[in-house]
């Protein structure tokens, strides 16, 4: 290699003298290289006169922003970043052509031209900027202006012309400076700018003259030389030099060893493997990570075809995939790889692989080999599943969770309009639920949901999905079932329901269910339609005893027939006319000792007609399906408002008050409308309140929530999300709606008291992620001070339930 080298220099050299020969001895000096170098002196040094126009604009900038308005320095350093750029376009169009036969002295006048719009430029910012100035700032600017003269007088110089141009341009603000002076101090300005002005002009005469000589001087000098020139003393120099380049070659094959064994040593430590192969797609390298990953030894694999060896295969399908080095080869281009690649080691050990290949090219574009890069991403695509598992299924359950049943449905709907199949809906609502739950607490209620749902998996039809839609509410997706069939099932559902028996604690508990059936067919219209008849039927299986199947009648009447229903509407209306909800608030506390917030959120509560007091789950079901929760959202906010106003002590405490909202009011324009005039109306910073919004309610309308989490962004106010799902779609919508607040349920990390548990690490990537797109985690319904100091350790921001705070009575105190 090396002989080789000193050969093509060799041939080089041989071509290098001929040249010298022929230009130097036989051929004249072409004048339009040497008649330009005063234009290749100026055009060199302009960049620097660029670089101080930088400077300049900076220093004056910081000095005039404090006492000069934004519409005279912002367009003034606009026009400088302007001329800058034409002058940049200049000085390259100029390296472009210089050595060539159009250069001539129009590139002086187009340099000239540009010198003078520059200082034009300083000299209206100085008339512009010194009047406003303080005696030290004009100071200061002026020093700036002299210093700018004296450096641009090496620059321009060689063009006398345009430093003229110049100097006399910058100094036209100074005059009319000088001339709003009182006159004894001005004769004796104006006579130092005099001086001062005749002093630079002759040292830029002197400095032309001199430049002009030098360059005469290096001309006669450089064409002696070249005449002195014999092939003698060329060829002695060309012998020296073969020397050297050949000593040089042999430092550069050294140097190209120590690197190859430093590179193979850098591959041998890296994470991912590296196989490179010939441009036979035979096996040149492989790193011990490849091989470890592979199977095979690199000396045993040396010289094989890498296809017979590497075996890629789909994980869904497992079919083999095309060997990515032939592909990038045959491509001519990069190649990276499939989400779903797997590496089925030789032992028959898969891995869940991300790789790339890439062409090994020579300078004439002809390939020599390439090279395969793969990383092990087993645990992350394992996490991604999990991820992707967790927000379509009930993690308590394990049954598909409210979002993804509705999705479904909509398929469903949509389908059912082409193929005229019939199938059944079934909801199923566990009677009396909630006495289990306050007698024996949640954990309880956890353990009765999954005996539950794993006896409805366990007696639903294979086709069947399955799901929880939220508290103790199941339903059923029977497809291809008529109604009578469906019932036929449901009733199986009931008596295995009935058939549950459940002890705790020495209690023991008759569990029954409700059921409500609906069919989907062609004459479906929307999902909305379709779950409130199916809420519709279950609530008429409930209020008639319980323990009982209901099949929904084209149209019977059945809000009508709805006694206990009727009876909870007639207690909304009644509230809502006498203004008698009652407010309780549950603080929200930060686990940050640092963090100071006083943080509240405001829970509904109302009174039956026997007094009995009701939490907002036993009536705002009614309220849905009757349209009512806008009304009773306002007039929380109203209340919440005017708390606020006449000084509440909670609220005069309290920085952030959070209240919940419906989806019925977040997608209604009358309320935003309200909500913007009353914090007018009442001069209410809007930074005291929090909106808590259900997510996973708005996944078929998300884009009027994201117009109402917008506009209600715009008047100040904060966001929070409760159940929200997080998923690629959502966190992109969370990051572009700037959401403040996440709120998660405790109850769906079962075990978060080791760092090395799953729950555990699941909770610390989402917290990680509500970090990143800027919220704040808030854990709710915490029901014992176990699992607070885990959710300390994993950075959690908020706790909140019965273990931090029971709900309080919030006292109407302004009345």
């Amino acid at each position: 290699m090396a002989i080789e080298n000193v050969y093509n220099n060799e041939v080089t050299s041989r071509h290098l003298l001929e040249s010298l020969e022929s230009n130097y001895i036989e051929q004249p000096v072409k004048c339009h290289v040497s008649n330009n170098k005063e234009l290749h002196y100026l055009y060199q040094q302009a960049p620097i006169g660029t670089f101080l126009n930088i400077i300049a604009a900076l220093l004056i900038s910081w000095f005039i922003i404090p006492t000069t308005p934004d519409y005279l320095y912002i367009p003034w350093l606009s026009f400088i970043a302007l001329t800058t750029f034409v002058q940049s376009f200049l000085f390259r169009e100029f390296d472009k052509q210089k050595n060539s036969l159009q250069i001539d002295n129009q590139w002086a006048v187009y340099q000239t031209f540009m010198v003078g719009i520059s200082a034009l430029t300083f000299s209206i910012g100085y008339l512009l900027f010194l009047p406003m100035a303080s005696p030290f700032v004009q100071i200061i600017l002026l020093l700036i202006l002299s210093t700018m003269s004296i450096g641009y007088l090496p620059i321009l110089s060689v063009f006398l012309p345009a430093y003229i141009i110049y100097i006399s341009t910058f100094i036209f603000p100074i005059i009319f400076w000088i001339y709003s002076l009182p006159p004894e101090q001005a004769y004796p300005i104006a006579a130092l700018l005099a001086v001062t002005y005749c002093i630079l002009l002759i040292a830029a005469s002197y400095y032309s003259k001199s430049l002009h000589e030098a360059f005469n001087l290096a001309n006669e000098i450089s064409g002696q030389a070249k005449n002195l020139y014999t092939i003698i003393e060329k060829t002695r120099e060309l012998n020296v030099n073969l020397n050297k380049d050949n000593t040089e070659c042999l430092k550069l094959n050294g140097i190209v060893s120590r690197q190859k064994k430093q590179a193979e040593q850098t591959l041998r430590y890296i994470c991912e493997g590296v196989i490179s192969t010939d441009q036979f797609g035979c096996v040149v390298y492989m790193n011990p990570v490849a091989e470890i990953y592979t199977g095979w030894n690199a000396e045993e694999i040396k010289g094989k075809n890498l296809s017979l060896l590497l075996n890629i295969v789909d994980e869904t399908s497992h079919v083999k995939l095309s060997n990515p080095i032939e592909l990038c080869m045959n491509q001519n281009s990069n190649i990276n790889g499939a989400d779903n690649s797997i590496l089925i080691r030789r032992d028959g050990l898969e891995y869940a692989i991300e790789y790339s290949a890439t062409p090994i090219k020579q300078e004439d574009n002809s390939i020599t080999g390439a090279v395969m890069i793969f990383r092990d991403v087993t645990e992350k695509r394992n996490m991604e599943k999990n991820i992707n598992w967790q927000t379509k299924h009930d993690t308590l359950t394990g049954l598909i969770n409210r979002r993804e049943f509705d999705e479904e449905l909509s398929k469903l709907i949509s389908n059912s309009k082409n193929t005229k199949r019939e199938h059944a809906i079934c909801y199923i609502d566990l009677d009396r639920f909630k006495l289990i739950n306050d007698s024996c607490g949640h954990h309880a209620g956890d353990e009765l949901l999954k005996k539950i749902s794993t006896k409805l998996k366990k007696t639903a039809r294979d086709t069947d999905t399955v799901a929880r839609l939220g508290s103790d509410e199941f339903a059923v997706i029977m497809y291809g079932c008529s109604l009578e069939k469906a019932k036929l099932i449901a009733d199986i559902f009931r008596e295995e329901v009935l058939k549950t028996k459940f002890d705790w604690n020495g209690k023991q508990f008759n569990i029954t269910a409700s059921i409500g059936i609906v069919p989907l067919n062609e004459s479906t219209l929307s999902l909305t339609e379709l779950k409130r008849d199916a809420d519709l039927v279950c609530y008429v299986a409930k209020d008639t005893g319980g323990n009982k199947i209901e099949l929904f009648e084209t149209g019977a009447p059945y809000k009508k027939q709805h006694a206990g229903e009727l009876i909870i509407l007639g207690n909304i209306q009644n509230n809502l006319e006498k203004e008698s909800f009652k407010l309780y608030t549950q603080r929200i506390k930060p686990l940050d000792d640092l963090n100071e917030v006083v943080f509240h959120e405001v829970l509904l509560r109302m009174e039956n007609d026997n007094g009995k007091l009701l939490s907002a789950n036993n009536f705002i079901h009614t309220a849905e399906n009757y349209y009512i929760l806008p009304a009773i959202d306002n007039w929380v906010l109203k209340v919440v408002i005017e708390m606020f106003a006449y000084g509440n002590r909670l609220f005069n405490d309290a920085h952030i008050i959070s209240i919940n909202l419906s989806r019925q009011s977040v997608l209604n324009e009358s309320f935003i409308k309200y909500a913007i005039d009353i914090f007018k109306d009442y001069d209410i910073p809007a930074g005291n309140i929090c909106f808590e919004i259900n997510e996973s309610q708005f996944s078929d309308n998300m884009e009027r929530f994201k117009h109402f989490v917008t506009l209600m962004k715009q008047q100040g106010c904060k966001i929070a999300l409760d159940d929200c799902n997080i998923n690629p779609a959502t966190v992109n919508s969370i990051k572009q709606l700037n959401i403040d607040y996440i709120k998660l349920d405790a109850r769906q990390f079962s075990n978060i008291n080791s760092q090395y548990d799953y729950d555990y690490k699941l909770l610390e990537s989402i917290n990680e992620i509500n970090h990143l797109i800027g919220a704040q985690t808030i854990i709710k319904c915490i029901e014992d001070n176990d699992i607070v100091e885990s959710l300390f350790e994993i950075g959690i921001d908020y706790v909140q339930g019965y273990a931090i705070e029971a709900p309080q009575t919030l006292v109407n105190s302004w009345k």
